[in-house]
């Protein structure tokens, strides 16, 4: 439960330095996606909790961007299931 908090806090505080106006020159990759992405790919496959991470940084991405709203909820959702469809279908091996 500790862990799941922690992961939230982080990456609502890496959700804000990514909207952040004045830090925007210094974030150019969107780092918040790529975190998901990696913990979806590493997370069970009866799991959801990355689903709700995607939905949750999406919404915060949603409220502090200018984009119409729903566009970062769904482009966390297709990383979701890009990564769910990659662990399903492609053989990784980890050390």
């Amino acid at each position: 439960m500790i862990k799941k908090i922690l992961i939230i806090v982080f990456l609502y505080i890496l959700t804000l330095f990514q909207t952040n106006p004045s830090l925007q020159f210094y974030f150019k990759i969107n780092i918040p996606l790529i975190l998901i992405f990696l913990y979806n790919l590493h997370e069970k496959q009866k799991e959801y909790f990355g689903v709700f991470l995607a939905i949750f940084i999406g919404f915060l991405s949603d409220v502090f961007s200018e984009k119409i709203f729903g566009f970062w909820i769904l482009i966390f959702l297709f990383s979701v299931f890009i990564s769910r469809l990659i662990k399903k279908y492609v053989q990784t091996s980890f050390f």
